[in-house]
């Protein structure tokens, strides 16, 4: 290629807490059964709210090393909206299970694209495409019908069934994953099938609606998926093209010029909407392509152990106290310790008021704030009550490392140190108290809208570089998608090609190669940008430009 260089300067301004507050996958989930007793591999992984969760917008594999129950989210991809007054795509199927059942292997997960929008009149094809299949170990979502288009191109059965056209009735959904699709009524297409109704029906102003999809909480926020999409109307009859359902159906048609909101949303199964007629553009008419699928996993997330080596804090009343002892438990989770301590002069030690029950009578704890600084009391019979966050110190246990540090006090124990760097006496005994618990980050990411060069011949996609503040601790980085069609599909890759690696540039101002391997000729492009918290959750990245680099 001929090196007549490009920037194109975007200008946003992204914030973390922004993200937080539209639940962008951010996932908090509630506890339930315990999971594996290690942490597991694979997909987007982030963790809040005591959770690890896992989310697969493209496939990959999901790999435990212990036993447990997770909780499982699969959503096949849309259904494509029929071309001509045509039907709404179905929904993709949607399977979920509070307590699914993992062992030690490896699964491997397949996340179905959306169909594609049919064609327009006269066109071979205006039946929509049905989604693909979705996949985690014995959970298959199936993929969304495809919308009817105009007479001789029926819609098609799928997860959630294709609404119909004038080639025919709304199809049939699957049994425990959604429903059918709606009916053909004078100019007007049938909704796509969602996961919680049947497509609409009717000549109505809100007739020909894609059936809604189900809510659940596994998002962070009570999220829908699996909507259908809005079926395509003729302008004559005065109304819009029906809405699409609630979990990102695609709008429904009502001009031969395709909606740019016809789409079904990526990561929600939802339906693609049906093509709309003015008379004009006879061979456009084209209805929407359906939503991606997505896999999200979650459990909840294994506490810290103390280390068999370093685990003792001193004090010079009451000498050693081992926090890793037969029978002892402890445990470090992100909101506080359990278990005991134990003393050879002063017996054991409760770090949680849950270790004898009595949390109804004398509610205590050693609190964790999620960074690592700790709070709260421990009790002992002979000890009394300890203080983790005393007058003058505190116990700290560092994100990175998992030492302890600080003084604990009691009234009875004066000075309890858990660590010898705070009295300068390592050289010459050398103990801390020190856990495989480390805090996590909150994590959002944002897909940007597509990007045209105008190069019909395509360019290739240079560097990355990103304007802002990044606070110590914090992470930004990228994925890259491009593709000679401004429809897609779009498929976001780091530097090897795969959706598990990022580009990150070191810090602001320094722009970053994109591999050319898979950029290079292609006329359209989008970004996927990732922003992470510090681990204390108080400082986040704020980006106000991003500055891409290309060339004819």
């Amino acid at each position: 290629m001929k090196k007549n260089q490009k920037y194109l300067k975007i200008y946003c301004v992204y914030f973390l807490v922004l993200f937080l507050a539209i639940g962008a996958f951010i996932y908090i989930n509630y506890v339930f059964a315990s999971g594996p007793s290690s942490e597991c591999t694979g997909g987007i992984i982030t963790y809040s709210g005591g959770k690890t969760i896992h989310t697969f917008t493209s496939s990959g594999i999901f790999t435990c090393t212990s036993s447990g129950d997770v909780e499982a989210l699969v959503v096949g991809g849309g259904g494509g909206g029929g071309g001509t007054i045509g039907g709404g795509g179905g929904a993709g199927g949607l399977l979920y299970n509070s307590s699914f059942s993992v062992t030690t292997q490896a699964y491997d997960v397949i996340v179905g694209e959306g169909g594609i929008g049919a064609l327009g009149y006269n066109s071979a094809g205006q039946t929509g495409g049905n989604g693909d299949n979705s996949v985690f170990s014995s959970l298959t979502a199936i993929g969304g019908g495809g919308g009817a288009g105009w007479l001789g191109y029926p819609s098609t059965s799928g997860g959630s069934g294709g609404g119909g056209s004038a080639g025919g009735a709304g199809s049939a959904g699957t049994a425990g994953q959604g429903y059918a699709g709606g009916n053909y009524q004078l100019d007007h297409g049938g909704g796509g099938g969602g996961a919680s109704e049947v497509g609409g029906s009717g000549t109505g102003a809100s007739d020909s609606i894609g059936g809604d999809g189900l809510q659940y909480d596994i998002s962070g926020t009570n999220t829908y998926y699996a909507g259908g999409g809005g079926g395509g109307v003729r302008d004559t009859t005065g109304y819009e093209g029906g809405a699409g359902g609630l979990g990102g159906g695609g709008q429904g048609e009502d001009t031969s010029t395709k909606n740019p909101d016809a789409d079904g949303i990526n990561g929600t199964g939802g339906g693609g909407g049906g093509a709309g007629y003015n008379g004009a553009n006879p061979t456009v008419r084209i209805g929407g392509n359906g939503g991606s699928g997505i896999v999200i996993i979650s459990y909840s997330t294994p506490p810290g152990t103390i280390d068999s080596t370093y685990k003792y804090a001193w004090g010079e009343k009451i000498g050693w106290i081992s926090f890793n002892v037969t029978d002892g438990n402890v445990e470090v989770t992100d909101s506080a310790l359990t278990g005991y301590a134990w003393s050879e002069k002063l017996g054991w030690i409760s770090l949680n008021c849950s270790n004898t029950s009595s949390c109804g009578t004398i509610n205590y704890s050693v609190i964790n704030d999620g960074a690592g600084n700790l709070s709260g009391y421990a009790w002992g019979e002979k000890t009394g009550w300890i203080s983790f966050d005393p007058t003058y110190s505190q116990i700290i246990i560092s994100p990175s490392t998992g030492e302890f540090s600080g003084y604990a006090w009691g009234e009875k124990t004066g000075w309890i140190s858990f660590n010898c760097s705070n009295t300068g006496s390592c050289g010459t005994v050398n103990y801390n108290v020190k856990s495989d618990w480390g805090g996590s980050s909150e994590t959002a990411s944002l897909i940007s809208s597509v990007f045209d060069t105008g190069v019909a011949s395509g360019t290739a996609i240079n560097t990355i570089l990103w304007q802002g503040d990044k606070p110590a601790g914090t992470v930004v980085k990228f994925q890259i998608s491009s593709s000679n069609n401004s429809e897609g599909p779009w498929s976001y890759f780091g530097p090897d090609g795969s959706d598990t690696t990022y580009y990150s540039p070191s810090n602001m101002d320094i722009p970053v190669q994109i591999n050319l391997q898979y950029h290079n000729n292609h006329r359209y492009f989008r970004y996927k940008v990732f922003l992470e918290t510090n681990i204390a959750h108080t400082q986040s990245p704020r980006i106000d430009d991003i500055i891409i680099n290309w060339s004819e």
